[in-house]
């Protein structure tokens, strides 16, 4: 997800709705997402789980695949970023969304090489169709 609008539900719990699609397919635009307020916590986070969190003014959701004593180790589902520090004062909330824990990492490791593998395909597509010794019937 790019960006989200953050609703407070009540004093621990927010919701937001996604736009963009790096976290599809757990996460699809436009879904309404469920977090709970972390505050600093590290305690209600594990690896597996989403987390939404601030950078530069930005909200953004991604997984979390490690959980370090002053931060988190986030990628998102869909290979269109590497992994980044996430520091627990920038985190704003922690989904759990489907799926989640040992499985949401088991997940987001294979939807990202299935999402690579997808643009490795288009991208030899596209030059073969290209490089004038290709033809396709139309």
């Amino acid at each position: 997800m790019d960006k989200t609008g953050i609703s407070h539900i009540g004093t621990n719990v927010m919701a937001a709705v996604t736009r963009g699609g790096c976290m599809r397919p757990a996460v699809r635009n436009g879904e309404v997402v469920t977090a709970l307020r972390v505050n600093g916590r590290t305690g209600l986070i594990r690896s597996g789980d989403c987390v939404i969190f601030d950078i530069d003014g930005g909200k953004f959701l991604h997984r979390v695949v490690r959980v370090l004593p002053h931060g988190l180790i986030t990628l998102d589902d869909t290979a269109s970023t590497d992994e980044a520090f996430v520091p627990l004062s920038s985190v704003a909330g922690v989904c759990k969304v489907f799926p989640s824990g040992f499985a949401g990492i088991i997940w987001c490791r294979v939807s990202r090489q299935l999402f690579r593998f997808a643009r490795i395909i288009k991208n030899a597509l596209k030059r073969s169709s290209t490089d004038g010794n290709t033809t396709f019937n139309k």
